[in-house]
């Protein structure tokens, strides 16, 4: 199809077909029978939102400081008490090592919350997502940790500051697991997320649920844009704003962390926006950060922070994500090959004017988008009516030259 971009736009182009780009994403984007493993700080809920999980899945729940009590014929308390934090630590180590070897399908495993101490449980996590599996970092609010636990005198008292233990772990948590689900819960006994939010999470991760199969037969499809600086909010008139829309996107250069006075927000302030939206609406989320020279508020400069924002949202399981094609090429590709079941927007927007439908100078732009794209959003100016002509004829080739990749061509402006 190179060929054919002569006869329309008159451009000489080497191309490559974005088919073998996606190779490497594409095998990690499938539906998953592997056990997934639950990690986290005690009191975060990882024992509540691992049994609904088993649920919503028809999957076995294994409690990992269960089975170690069965195992050792004692309480881990008794445990401590008797032998020290040493042996507690080498038979946490040997019931993980045995639960991953024996249940490694099918299965919700829930661990203890500083299993992360010990580095050879840490590799066994990291070798076990890496090789396909899911690691699923349950958070919460450390103050809501720190409230809960205060009322449950059933589990032995940390040797050091419960802040401090936070800090420490906290590289190690992330480390371990390719996932994570933060739960919006914040009530010292009521720990439980919201089913449906968790279920839509579960099945986008496992793939199966696929946002974008179910868009794609649609004539015409529609996104409802936030852009507040606080979905919790906006959370009352979500339903309402959307009315007829197919997905909701989540616009992180607009949040205002009421912790930072400037962008970026934290990874910690856009992980809890991302679990009110999914508790406050079952739409797919679309996760944009959108830099300024692209009509955004994210510094143009500022790389390392989309980067990491955008990891965070694959680590979230969002649906889609908006990923802009200015980035540099270490960035498209690291995201494009870690997407796993997340759609990528491949985006590129020109809000002064400087490229033309009609002229081919939006064509090496579209050939880009298609080397990371799932879906192509190209959004130009239209000056005269004459421009939105222009838009749906490029759109049309578009379509004609790759009808399985949608495309969102879009004209801003007063025409």
């Amino acid at each position: 199809w190179w060929d054919t971009l002569r006869q329309p736009f008159g451009v000489e182009l080497e191309g490559v077909d974005p088919e073998e780009i996606n190779q490497v994403s594409a095998k990690n984007a499938q539906q998953s029978d592997k056990s997934i493993v639950i990690i986290g700080m005690r009191g975060a809920g990882k024992t509540t939102t691992g049994g609904l999980a088993a649920s919503l899945l028809g999957w076995q729940f294994v409690d990992l400081d269960t089975l170690l009590e069965e195992t050792a014929g004692q309480t881990i308390p008794k445990i401590i008490e008797a032998s020290g934090w040493d042996e507690f630590r080498r038979l946490e180590l040997a019931v993980l090592q045995k639960a991953l070897h024996e249940k490694g399908k099918k299965h919700i495993l829930a661990c203890g919350g500083g299993v992360v101490e010990i580095p050879e449980a840490r590799q066994l996590l990291t070798n076990f997502h890496r090789a396909g599996g899911l690691v699923m970092l349950v958070q919460r609010d450390i103050e809501d940790i720190m409230s809960f636990l205060q009322i449950d005198k059933t589990r032995p008292a940390y040797v050091d500051n419960l802040r401090d233990v936070w800090l420490r772990r906290r590289p190690w948590y992330l480390e371990c697991s390719n996932y994570q689900y933060y739960s919006t819960k914040a009530g010292k006994v009521d720990i439980a997320p919201p089913l449906d939010g968790l279920g839509r999470f579960l099945k986008t991760v496992t793939g199966r649920r696929q946002a974008l199969s179910q868009i794609k037969v649609k004539e015409q499809s529609y996104f409802v844009s936030l852009t507040v600086p606080d979905v919790a909010a906006a959370a009352p008139i979500l339903e309402e704003v959307a009315v007829g829309s197919d997905a909701v996107e989540l616009r992180v250069d607009l949040l205002e962390d009421p912790e930072r006075k400037s962008n970026p927000p934290s990874m910690e302030f856009v992980a809890s926006q991302v679990a009110v939206l999914r508790c406050s609406s079952s739409l797919p989320i679309i996760f944009t950060v959108r830099s300024q020279s692209q009509g955004g508020k994210m510094p143009d400069e500022a790389h390392e922070d989309i980067h990491n924002l955008l990891n965070l949202a694959l680590r979230m399981g969002v649906e889609f994500l908006d990923l802009e094609i200015s980035l540099p090429e270490d960035v498209l590709r690291s995201i494009s090959e870690s997407k796993r079941n997340t759609k990528i927007i491949a985006s590129h927007h020109d809000p002064n004017d400087t490229l033309s439908w009609s002229s081919g100078s939006w064509v090496p732009h579209y050939i880009k988008a298609l080397l990371y794209g799932d879906i192509i959003k190209l959004v130009g100016v239209a000056k005269t009516q004459s421009s939105n002509l222009s838009l749906l004829q490029f759109r049309s080739w578009a379509l004609t030259a790759h009808p399985s990749i949608p495309i969102i061509a879009i004209n801003m402006g007063i025409e």
